[in-house]
Order: structure tokens, then sequence, then C-alpha cells
């Protein structure tokens, strides 16, 4: 499925994709790094934020390698929420919307089976990016130099308790088991 994606992306100068969660693989960060290449291609990213995700495993690897997206030229943010997005989504331009069950994890380009269909439709393009603004207006966004502003309407949290403790230690031991 990540083949057939980077495919699409790369015909295209503006792409938003919305996943739970990111768990890329060297090889995927390569991939996105090399679409950004041309800096005229804009790839922005939503998924939840750590402190508000719902994947414990992915919110520890997104706090080990979110100055990555970045550095790498993808525009991140970060929703804040009461409750975690779960929506799987990537924008081409105006008019291609890519929709399914595929996350931009590792898991799901190497192991599981996925799916996405992709519709050509201004109308459906325009819809979406509609619902997506109002994520990324309560999302804190980290540009292409690592600047982090607030959306208009983000109320960041920070993590507490015992999640806090869990996270802090998983961060440590998660990349002996990456990859």
């Amino acid at each position: 499925v990540f083949a057939q994606l980077y495919h699409e992306m790369e015909a295209g100068k503006d792409v938003l994709i919305q996943s739970p969660y990111i768990v890329c693989s060297t090889a995927m960060f390569r991939d996105l790094t090399f679409l950004t290449f041309d800096r005229e291609r804009r790839i922005s990213i939503l998924t939840n934020a750590p402190e508000s995700g719902a994947n414990p495993w992915g919110s520890m690897d997104l706090l080990n390698n979110r100055r990555l997206f970045p550095q790498g030229g993808c525009e991140l943010y970060d929703l804040f929420t009461s409750d975690p997005m779960h929506t799987k989504t990537i924008l081409i331009d105006d008019d291609l919307s890519i929709i399914g069950s595929y996350n931009l994890d590792s898991r799901a380009t190497y192991l599981d089976t996925e799916m996405m269909a992709a519709v050509r439709s201004k109308e459906l393009n325009a819809e979406l990016r509609e619902t997506l603004q109002k994520d990324i207006d309560h999302s804190v966004h980290y540009d292409r130099a690592g600047r982090k502003t607030l959306g208009k309407d983000c109320v960041p949290r920070k993590l507490q308790g015992p999640r806090r403790f869990f996270y802090r230690i998983g961060r440590v031991v998660l990349p002996l088991f990456r990859q």
C-alpha cells in the first residue's frame, strides 16, 4: 500500500496525511524526505498528540522521532482533542482523496493487510479538507524549520501521572525493538 501511496504523493504538490499514529521505518522516513526534496511539494501529517493518543507505542515513537519529520521536510500537526482521532486519509492536491484502513506505520506497511480507496473528486476533497481544518485548528504545528505554533483552538496538555512515567521508560526501551 505504501508503494502505491508514494506513487500518488509523488504526482502531487500538496499532500495532507491523516493517521492516528505514525511509526515509520527508516525506509519510510527516507521516502517521505525524498518526496519533500522538491521544495514545491508540501507534505503535512496530522496525527494524535502523544498526550491525547490512544496508542501508547505510537505515541512514544512520535515523542522519540517528532523532530525527524520537520528535518525531513514534512510539516507535522499534533492533534489535541478529548477523543483520539482514528481517521486515515490522504488528500493530494484538490482532487484526489484516499481513504481507508492504512495507518502511516511500519506494521501496516510491511505486515498487515490494509486497504485504501482512491476517489477523484474536487467536491469530496474540499469537504474532507474542511473537516480536517477543524482538527488542524486544535493542533500544535511543527513547520519545516521545526518552529512550533498553536492552532487557533488548540489547548495543549502535558503528560500526567502514570502515563508520563510509562512513556518516560518506554521511550528508552522502545528503540531497542524498533526495526
